[in-house]
């Protein structure tokens, strides 16, 4: 599987595509997006694969968002049961630092 960003989609609200792989390779359409919640969110602009968070099957996910939370920067962990992602994130971790230094997050 794969994981492409787009963070200045839509007005920088940001978003990810998910493509899923098999043994005859890798699909040509996302088999999964999801978006930022607001423009200049920047969702997307950082992302890891994570692998199993629960000790079996599910598997994780972590998307930046570098300027969301009013500049501030979150951090989102979306999990997969082998399925799509979870669209709405299991955890949310929002800095508290001075907005527009959202990367020190």
């Amino acid at each position: 599987d794969v994981i492409v960003s787009s963070y200045y989609f839509s007005s920088r609200a940001g978003r990810v595509y998910i493509y899923r792989g098999s043994a005859s390779g890798l699909s040509t359409m996302p088999a999964q997006s999801l978006t930022g919640l607001a423009p200049n969110d920047n969702f997307g602009r950082a992302i890891a694969g994570l692998g199993p968070v629960d000790r079996r099957t599910q598997l994780g996910v972590m998307v930046g968002a570098f300027r969301a939370n009013g500049g501030r920067g979150a951090v989102s962990f979306f999990v997969t049961g082998g399925a799509p992602l979870i669209a709405t994130p299991a955890e949310t971790i929002t800095s508290t630092s001075i907005p527009g230094y959202g990367h020190t997050l």
